[in-house]
C-alpha cells in the first residue's frame, strides 16, 4: 500500500464557458422523494392516478454537515442536495453509466472504485472547491478528490456544479479521473476531456462540435503564434494555481488534442497502455509516455505540432478566413481613419501636396486590395470577401479621381465605398456572431 506517500489530488475542470443560470427551482423535500409536484387541484375527471416514485430507493444522509438525498449507482454513491432538480439528477446518473461505456472500450477500464458522487448548487460548490485549496472555485464545473495506492484511486469524491453550463461533459470528465487516478496531470486532464466528449455523443448533446472546433482553434494559435506548451511545461504546469485563465484553458486544450493526435496517430489501445502502464509505475514524469508510444516526448510534440498546422477541417478554413478578412477589415478602417483624420488638416491651398496625398493614399488601398485579394475564402467567407474586396478598390478608385482634379466622380465612388464597407461589416459580424460558440479572431472588429 503507497497510500501515505500519496497526497490527495486534487483535479478540476475548467469551464470553456461562463457558469449558466440554475436549472431547476426548490421544491420540497417530501415531493422529491416520491417524484411529484405540486398537488394538484381535484377535478371531476380525468381521475389523478397514483405515480410511481421516480427513485424509489432514496434515502438521506449528511456528509460534512451538509444534507443530502443519497442514492446507490452501480458501485458509486450518488449524493444530491435536495433542492437540485430531478432531470439534472437523472441526467447525472446517464452520464455515470454512459461514462463506464466509453471507459471500458477507450481505456479497458472495467469498472470504477467506490465513489461519493457530489451534485451541489454552486454555492456549496465553490465553498468545497475553496476547502479543496483551489484559488478560483468560479472557474470550476467540478472536480475529483482521491488518495492513490497501487495505482489505484481511494475514498475517491467527485463534487459536480449543477449550475454550470456541461453537466454530461463535467461530470463524465471528473469520473475519468478515477478510473484512471496514476496519469501524470497534464495527461489525466486530456483523457478526461476525450472521454467525455464521446460521452457527450452517446447521450447526444449539441455542444461536441463546438467544444473540438474552440479547443482545436486555441492550440492551432498557439503553435502559428509560438505559445504552445512544451512537454516539460505541461509536465510542470500548476493546475491548481494558474497563472492565468487563458494559460490554464491553453493547458487543457493541449492536453485533450495530443491525447486525440495519440490515439489516432499509435492505435486507440495506446490509451489503455498509458492507462496500465502509469497504474504499475505512478510517477509524473514522461518517462512512461515515452515507454509506451517507443519516441522521446519532444520527438511526438514535433510531429503534433506539424499535424495541428497542416490538418485544418472546412469548417476550420472557413473561421481562418473570416479571421484574415477581419484583420483586412481593421486595416481598412485604420486606413479610413487616416483618410478622415488628413481631410480635417488639409487647407486646400497647397493642390499639389493635396494630389500627393492622394496617391499615396491610393498606393495604400491598392496594397490592401491585393492582400484581401489574395485571402482565400472558402464557403461563407466568399461573398465577404468580393463585398470588401469591392469597396477598397472603389476607395482606390476615388483616389486617382482625386488626384485627377474629379472630384464629382470622387465623391460619388467614396459614397459607393462606404456603402459596401458597412455592407461588408455587416456580414463580418453576423458570419462570426453564427460562429461565436468556438471562432476567436485575434483582432477585434472595428465599430
Amino acid at each position: 500500500m503507497l497510500l501515505h506517500t500519496f497526497p490527495n489530488r486534487l483535479l478540476p475542470l475548467a469551464l470553456m464557458l461562463l457558469t449558466s443560470l440554475a436549472t431547476g427551482a426548490c421544491q420540497d423535500v417530501s415531493d422529491w422523494l416520491v417524484g411529484r409536484g405540486a398537488t394538484p387541484l381535484a377535478t371531476a375527471a380525468p381521475t389523478p392516478q397514483v405515480q410511481q416514485p421516480v427513485a424509489p430507493h432514496v434515502s438521506a444522509a449528511i456528509k460534512e454537515g451538509r444534507l443530502y438525498l443519497k442514492e446507490a449507482l452501480n458501485g458509486a454513491s450518488l449524493l444530491y442536495e435536495p433542492w437540485v432538480d430531478y432531470p439534472t439528477v437523472q441526467q447525472v446518473k446517464d452520464t455515470f453509466m454512459a461514462t463506464q461505456q466509453v471507459q471500458s472500450q477507450e481505456l479497458g477500464v472495467a469498472e470504477l472504485p467506490p465513489i461519493d458522487l457530489f451534485v451541489t448548487w454552486e454555492s456549496p460548490f465553490n465553498l468545497f472547491a475553496g476547502q479543496n485549496q483551489f484559488q478560483h472555485p468560479s472557474w470550476l464545473a467540478g472536480f475529483a478528490v482521491y488518495g492513490l495506492a497501487e495505482g489505484r484511486a481511494l475514498d475517491a469524491r467527485v463534487y459536480i456544479n449543477a449550475q454550470a453550463k456541461g453537466l454530461v461533459h463535467n461530470t463524465a470528465h471528473e469520473l475519468t479521473h478515477i478510473a484512471a487516478p496514476a496519469l501524470p496531470q497534464w495527461l489525466g486532464e486530456g483523457v478526461a476531456e476525450y472521454v467525455a466528449v464521446r460521452v457527450d455523443l452517446l447521450i447526444g448533446t449539441d455542444e461536441t462540435d463546438a467544444r473540438t472546433l474552440q479547443a482545436r482553434l486555441k492550440v492551432r494559435q498557439a503553435a502559428e503564434q509560438g505559445r504552445l506548451l512544451m512537454p516539460q511545461e505541461l509536465d510542470a504546469f500548476p493546475w491548481d494555481s494558474p497563472p492565468d485563465y487563458t494559460t490554464l484553458d491553453l493547458a487543457y486544450a493541449e492536453g485533450w488534442q495530443m491525447v486525440e493526435y495519440v490515439a489516432a496517430a499509435y492505435g486507440s489501445q495506446v490509451l489503455s497502455q498509458l492507462v496500465a502502464g502509469y497504474a504499475k509505475a505512478p510517477d509524473e514524469s514522461l518517462a512512461t509516455f515515452e515507454t509506451v508510444l517507443s519516441r522521446p516526448a519532444q520527438e511526438v510534440w514535433q510531429a503534433f505540432m506539424q499535424h495541428v498546422l497542416a490538418n485544418v477541417s472546412p469548417a476550420e478554413q472557413v473561421g481562418d478566413a473570416l479571421c484574415r478578412l477581419t484583420s483586412q477589415e481593421a486595416a481598412e478602417a485604420d486606413l479610413t481613419r487616416d483618410w478622415n483624420q488628413f481631410l480635417e488638416r488639409s487647407n486646400r491651398q497647397n493642390p499639389v501636396q493635396d494630389t500627393q496625398e492622394f496617391l499615396r493614399f491610393g498606393q495604400r488601398w491598392a496594397q490592401l486590395s491585393v492582400d484581401v485579394a489574395d485571402t482565400v475564402a472558402p464557403g461563407d467567407a466568399g461573398p465577404i470577401k468580393e463585398t470588401l474586396f469591392a469597396s477598397v478598390q472603389t476607395m482606390q478608385r476615388a483616389m486617382e479621381l482625386l488626384a485627377q482634379g474629379s472630384a464629382a466622380a470622387a465623391n460619388s465612388s467614396l459614397s459607393a465605398a462606404n456603402q459596401g464597407r458597412l455592407l461588408a461589416h455587416a456580414q463580418l459580424q453576423r458570419a462570426i456572431r453564427e460562429r461565436s460558440a468556438w471562432l476567436t479572431c485575434a483582432a477585434p472588429l472595428p465599430p
